[in-house]
């Protein structure tokens, strides 16, 4: 503003003023999705300003009618089949060890735990928060009930038969070491109550699923060369899940049912196709 104006003036704010902002920011190589942001934040103290002091902007917000450079529809990223593979291996193999009595340094104390949360990640396509919120009650046999999702929006969620395996082995193989330490627990996960430390709430939090899955992702990644090695956050195996409903189904409001979005717009970005996919069907117009 002062290169351009030569001056701090906020009466020389013009929506010329805010276009030649965000050129600027866009030959400075911001991201698209950077320069939104920006532009909303100033569209709102515009507003806001314009609202007390309607004479300093004769010609109204000095933001009415930029518009953002366009982004491109980002592809949900999911994981690839042998990732998915590496990772459940790398859960087991926890159980494993667990069973042995294994004298290895970093044994996981709770792993049919971390592998049902897993599961419900991958198989359930729940997000974190709606794990942590997770109820005993709310757990029957193949379908987890009445999960609050955004938007104050509740929905059931039936569950593949490995899912609810997975938590039913750890209600009955660690939930109850646990619940000695919180004997009025009602969370369907429990943190693990000989950590030291521990606080008197029962539930696991958001963060302790985050480290849940960066131990697994580095034990998935222990034997791959450096090139192969790949990076997950909880939210991949979500869309993980997303993208593998919509390729076997192709139905949109499935989909949409099932993640318990309130709106398709989010949703269709599950129906985009890479441009490998799109150079197969190119390729296959004129066989």
């Amino acid at each position: 503003f002062q290169e351009y104006n030569g001056c701090n003036d906020i009466r020389a704010w013009s929506p010329q003023i805010t276009t030649r902002f965000i050129q600027h920011r866009q030959k400075l190589g911001e991201k698209p999705s950077t320069i939104l942001r920006r532009l909303s934040s100033l569209s709102s103290f515009g507003k806001w300003t314009h609202g007390l002091r309607p004479d300093l902007f004769p010609l109204g917000v000095p933001t009415v009618g930029v518009r953002a450079p366009r982004q491109e529809a980002l592809l949900p990223k999911g994981l690839t089949g042998q990732q998915v593979s590496l990772l459940t291996d790398a859960a087991q193999n926890a159980i494993t060890l667990k069973q042995g009595n294994s004298k290895k340094s970093r044994v996981i104390q709770r792993p049919y735990r971390n592998y049902a949360i897993f599961q419900v990640l991958l198989g359930g396509g729940l997000r974190r928060e709606e794990v942590v919120n997770l109820n005993l009650e709310q757990f029957q046999g193949r379908k987890l009930i009445n999960v609050k999702c955004k938007g104050n929006v509740y929905r059931n969620v039936l569950l593949p038969q490995e899912v609810a395996q997975a938590i039913q082995t750890y209600l009955t193989q660690e939930r109850p070491l646990d619940a000695l330490h919180f004997p009025n627990a009602t969370a369907l996960f429990l943190k693990t109550s000989s950590r030291q430390h521990a606080s008197e709430y029962e539930a696991l939090s958001v963060r302790s699923i985050n480290k849940m899955m960066d131990a697994l992702t580095t034990a998935a990644n222990a034997h791959l060369p450096e090139e192969k090695k790949f990076a997950v956050t909880p939210h991949m195996l979500r869309h993980t899940h997303a993208l593998e409903i919509m390729k076997r189904t192709k139905d949109l409001t499935y989909v949409q049912r099932r993640l318990g979005h309130q709106s398709l717009n989010f949703i269709a970005r599950y129906t985009q196709m890479t441009a490998e996919e799109e150079f197969d069907v190119l390729d296959s117009l004129g066989q």
